[in-house]
């Protein structure tokens, strides 16, 4: 129940007037192997091709400018999640993109993704178009309060989806 009432109070606290998308090149960077969607083309002025000739995965964690005690935790417990994968993030097989969805570059993010809250989307991409993603944001807000669970769930999510590639 609390992990509920964590959520309720994100939801509260985050969500806003503007949501957010990710750009769908790994290029550009700072899951289960079953992932959500069709195929689709990037965004025109986020694509460009990469070098990575299986792909790349693409670890999107979007936020808003306001951000409660929790929204700063799961960025957190993101980061320390994928220090494991340091090898693919050198080789450029694994980036993340911490977005927040309240800035004017991140608009196209609502309408690719359905982001309306801060969340986590796993996208795998090859030659700058997104092949697939995986919004795992509902089960990664439920665990907030135990990082240990947190973190394992999110690297066998990026482990299934590097795998996958």
């Amino acid at each position: 129940m609390e992990a509920f009432a964590s959520f309720v109070c994100m939801m509260a606290l985050c969500l806003g007037s503007s949501y957010a998308t990710p750009p769908a090149d790994c290029s550009e960077a700072s899951g289960s192997a079953v992932m959500d969607s069709a195929p689709t083309e990037s965004a025109g002025a986020d694509s460009t091709a990469t070098d990575h000739g299986s792909g790349c995965v693409v670890v999107y964690y979007f936020h808003r400018t306001v951000r409660c005690v929790e929204c700063l935790e799961m960025e957190a417990l993101t980061v320390k999640a994928l220090a494991r994968f340091a090898h693919e993030q050198e080789r450029g097989t694994l980036v993340l993109r911490v977005l927040n969805v309240d800035e004017p570059d991140t608009e196209h993010f609502v309408d690719d993704f359905a982001v309306y809250f801060n969340t986590i989307i796993l996208a795998r991409e090859e030659q700058g178009t997104r092949t697939a993603w995986k919004d795992i944001g509902v089960r990664a807000w439920e665990l907030v309060p135990n990082p240990d669970e947190f973190i394992a769930f999110l690297q066998k999510e990026v482990a299934d989806c590097l795998a996958a590639t």
